[in-house]
Formats: structure tokens, C-alpha cells, sequence
């Protein structure tokens, strides 16, 4: 086995082992991730991640307790939900009228795409209709020098 091979494994093994895997280290990141999914509606302008305001502190706390009671991410998102409405939600739902915001953005970026791809291709088809008007073509010049040498004889 190659020495490099066994030190990389020999490193990831002992991360492994060492890395700290403790509850505590998902119930904060579950917090984290909670946090950048709720809206802080002291002012709605960010997610709460991003707020210090003594509301979006009393949020985080909530979930925080929320979270050691044994509540999933989703429940809290949806205690939040009910009392705030959707418009606590960082992304809206897919459900409803809200099925646009998700839709809408892909049909422009492809209609987009579209209309872009057929404009381009109609200014290379006008580009190669200009130059065969205003070049003549080698067997046209040829053509006009032949009948020129016949009409003079």
C-alpha cells in the first residue's frame, strides 16, 4: 500500500476518534441551521442568524429549548409558522401560490436562454446573407473575366 494512502487514512481514523461527536455539537448546529431558516420579525429585513434584537435573542432561545426538549427541526419550524406565519420562513413553501416563486425563476432563466439563442442565431444568419450579397464568389469573378476576354475577341 502506497505510504501516502496509509497516512491519509491514518489521519482520517484519527479525526475520527478525536473529533468531538456529542449531542450537544448537533443540537447547536440544528440551532444554526434553524436560525438561518427564520425570519427575524422585529423588522423582517434578515434571518435571525443575522438579528440581535431582544426578539430575535428570545427566538434563539426558543429554539435552543425547543431543540433539548427532543423537538424536531421541522416542529419548531412549524411552531414558529403558526405564530408568526409564513412569512417567518426564510424560503417559501412549496405549496399553494408559492409554487410560482420556485416555478417563475426557472421558466425566465430558460425563456431567457431561449430568446437570447434564437437573437443570435438570427443576427449569424443575417451576417452570412450581408456577406454573400456584398462578396462576389470566385466562380462569379471568374464568370466576369471570361466573358469580358470573349466580348473582346
Amino acid at each position: 500500500m502506497n505510504p501516502a494512502f496509509k497516512m491519509m487514512i491514518f489521519f482520517m481514523l484519527s479525526l475520527a476518534f478525536l473529533s468531538p461527536s456529542s449531542d450537544a455539537q448537533t443540537l447547536e448546529q440544528q440551532q444554526k441551521t434553524l436560525e438561518s431558516k427564520l425570519m427575524a420579525p422585529c423588522c423582517w429585513g434578515g434571518t435571525l442568524d443575522q438579528h440581535f434584537s431582544s426578539l430575535a435573542q428570545e427566538m434563539k432561545v426558543e429554539i435552543h429549548d425547543r431543540l433539548s426538549q427532543g423537538q424536531s427541526p421541522q416542529q419548531i419550524l412549524d411552531h414558529f409558522e403558526r405564530e408568526y406565519g409564513e412569512r417567518v420562513l426564510s424560503t417559501p413553501t412549496s405549496r399553494g401560490v408559492n409554487v410560482f416563486a420556485w416555478i417563475i425563476p426557472i421558466v425566465v432563466l430558460f425563456g431567457g436562454g431561449w430568446a437570447v439563442g434564437a437573437f443570435l442565431r438570427g443576427q449569424k444568419k443575417q451576417q452570412k446573407q450581408d456577406l454573400s450579397q456584398d462578396i462576389p464568389t470566385v466562380s462569379q469573378e471568374l464568370d466576369h473575366r471570361i466573358d469580358r476576354e470573349l466580348y473582346r475577341s
